[in-house]
Parts: C-alpha cells; structure tokens; sequence
C-alpha cells in the first residue's frame, strides 16, 4: 500500500508519533527517540522517504535574559534522536513554521528552477 502511495504523481507526508528506546553499544547504554512504528515497519518506512524530520523543542535566551523554548524541526542524524534529509537542501535546525520549511527547501533550489509551488491561501 505505501509503495502505491509513494508513486502517485502528490507529495506524501506520513506522520508519526514518537517513543524512547533503549539501545545498547559497545560504549554504554543511551536513550533513542525513534517513530512509533513496529521496528519492521519503520525500517520499511525510513528506507523509502526522502526526509525524516523530528519535531522538538530548543532552549534559548530570550531579550531579557530568561530562557526559552523555541518549536523547531531536526532535519540531520544524531545519536539521540531519528531525523535525516536526502535531499540535502535543509539546514539541520529550523524553526517550526512551514513558510520557512518551505523557504529553506525552495532556496537550496535557486540555482535550479523551483519545482514545489508555495501553498495554498
């Protein structure tokens, strides 16, 4: 089924929640945060999309000097955490805003003619 989807002429979008796992490695243990998805279902799912972005929130400073949490969008690989980008057009930190998701994407395509029309109003 999600291999038809994936080759219909539309952009898909599978969302996901997400959940903590324990992974072992030679150094120690830590905690991962990974789609909850069955581990063989997500192994499908990561091997066909394009991008896997995670959602979470960043400690800033703001004006006055008091800490903040900033919404962003994780777009590059960690240790602690499923994300990745093939296409290789998004910084690995952006804010969680879909005008500026799509800025980011369009604008790593200025030497090219961009191909995503913007959305909707």
């Amino acid at each position: 089924m999600l291999t038809k989807l994936a080759f219909l002429p539309y952009g898909l979008f599978l969302v996901s929640h997400a959940k903590e796992i324990e992974v072992d490695s030679r150094t120690g243990k830590y905690t991962r945060i990974v789609p909850t998805l069955p581990d063989k279902a997500r192994k499908i799912v990561l091997g066909m999309v394009d991008m896997v972005l995670f959602c979470d929130l960043e400690p800033t400073s703001a004006d006055g000097g008091e800490q903040v949490m900033r919404r962003v969008i994780r777009t590059k690989p960690s240790l602690y955490y499923e994300a990745g980008d093939r296409t290789g057009r998004l910084p690995e930190t952006l804010d969680l805003d879909f005008k500026k998701f799509f800025e980011n994407f369009n604008t790593a395509l200025a030497p090219q003619k961009a191909v995503a029309k913007p959305p909707a109003k």
